[in-house]
This record gives structure tokens, sequence and C-alpha cells, in this order.
């Protein structure tokens, strides 16, 4: 297990079992790697698209032998209520034309005052 899905694991408890929105820093790995930063810019265009109010940060991406998971959390203004299901479906399908499996996890923030 490595340290940043275990700290997504603690993030997700919190939220599930809590309902605390726990964030944990821990820098994302590989920013070099040239196909983490198409994905980064793939995600990063598809949630602009969406609402050009969104952000994201904390891109990661996993590397498994069947899929490649893309970890990220996304932040929203307040007048905006995003749903995780719609996201990940827009997130699919502009990733649908891709030979390789993807997952999205990812949380969705409102701004730190």
């Amino acid at each position: 297990l490595d340290i940043h899905e275990l700290v997504d694991k603690i993030e997700r408890h919190f939220e599930d079992k809590l309902k605390i929105n726990l964030t944990i820093q821990v820098d994302p790995v590989d920013k070099e790697n040239p196909k983490t930063k198409a994905i980064y810019n793939k995600v990063k265009t598809t949630i602009k698209n969406i609402n050009s109010k969104l952000s994201i940060h904390g891109l990661r991406v996993i590397y498994a032998k069947d899929r490649i998971k893309v970890l990220f959390d996304i932040t929203e203004d307040y007048e905006i209520n995003l749903k995780k299901v719609d996201v990940n479906n827009i997130l699919q399908s502009a990733f649908q034309n891709k030979k390789e499996k993807y997952e999205f996890i990812f949380t969705i923030d409102k701004p730190m005052i």
C-alpha cells in the first residue's frame, strides 16, 4: 500500500463514516512522466469544461495491471453543487477512446476561507 492510497483511504473514511471533510497533504509523485502530464491536462480541461470556476489539485496516477487509477481533488465554488456520479460519467466519456481502462477517484472540496 503506497502512502497516497493510505491517505486517500483515511480521507474517505472520515468523509463516509464521520461526515468530516479531512484533507491530508502528500505531494504528488512523478510530475515529469509524459503520460501522467497528458492525463493531468485532459482531466483539467474536462473539469474546466464542466464549469470554468472548478479547479483540480493533488493529481496522481497509479498504473495498475488492469487499469489506470487517477486520483485528485476538485475545488468548487460555494454556488456550485457537483455530483460525483455526474463528474465521473463526464470523465469516463472523455477518456472512452483510450485503450486503457481508467478509474477516477476524487474528492469534491469547497474552498477554504
